[in-house]
C-alpha cells in the first residue's frame, strides 16, 4: 500500500497539472496543494548497519510483518505505521529511546520479549522491577531495550 502511495506521488511528466495527478491521495489538500500531516499516515525510520540483522530481530524477536526489503531497506508493517530500517555507513549512538510501543499488558509484553531472547535494559539509579520495567510518578510503567545496533527501543504501559 504504501509504495503504491509513494509511486502516486511521483507525477506522470505528461501530466501538467499537479492536483489532477495528486487527486485521490488520502491527506492531500487540493485547494492549497499541501498535504496536511494530521490527515497523513506517520513513517518511523530506524538507522541500521545490517538490513539481514535488523530485518531477523524485528521480525523475529519482536514480531512485526515485513512488507518489503531490498538490501538497502526494511520495511515492516508496525500497526499500520511503516517502520523503515534504513542501512547506514554508521549507526548514531544516540542517549534516547528512538521508537516505543504503547502496549497494554507491560509485565506480558516483557516476559514475551524474554522469551524471544531480548532483555530489558537496566539502568543505574533508576528503580526497575525484577524484569528491568520502571514505574514513572504519574504511574505510566516503561521498560527499554536495545536492536542490534544498539538504538533503544521502549514498550510502555500508560497509567
Amino acid at each position: 500500500m504504501h509504495s503504491k502511495v509513494a509511486r502516486a506521488l511521483i507525477p506522470d511528466p505528461h501530466v501538467r497539472d499537479l492536483s489532477a495527478a495528486l487527486s485521490g491521495i488520502p491527506g492531500r489538500d487540493l485547494r492549497q496543494g499541501v498535504t496536511m500531516l494530521n490527515d497523513s499516515d506517520l513513517v518511523a525510520f530506524v538507522a541500521v548497519s545490517s538490513i539481514g540483522d535488523a530485518a531477523a530481530f524485528y521480525s523475529n524477536a519482536l514480531g512485526l510483518t515485513i512488507t518489503e526489503q531490498t538490501d538497502h531497506v526494511c520495511v515492516l508493517n508496525a500497526n499500520g505505521t511503516a517502520l523503515r530500517l534504513t542501512v547506514v555507513a554508521q549507526v548514531p549512538r544516540l542517549d534516547h529511546t528512538v521508537i516505543g510501543w504503547n502496549v497494554l499488558d507491560i509485565e506480558a509484553t516483557a516476559l514475551d520479549l524474554r522469551e524471544r531472547s531480548v532483555q530489558l535494559n537496566r539502568y543505574e539509579g533508576l528503580d526497575q522491577d525484577e524484569l528491568g520495567i520502571w514505574t514513572s510518578p504519574n504511574g505510566d510503567r516503561v521498560g527499554w531495550f536495545d536492536d542490534p545496533d544498539g538504538n533503544t527501543l521502549s514498550i510502555t504501559q500508560f497509567a
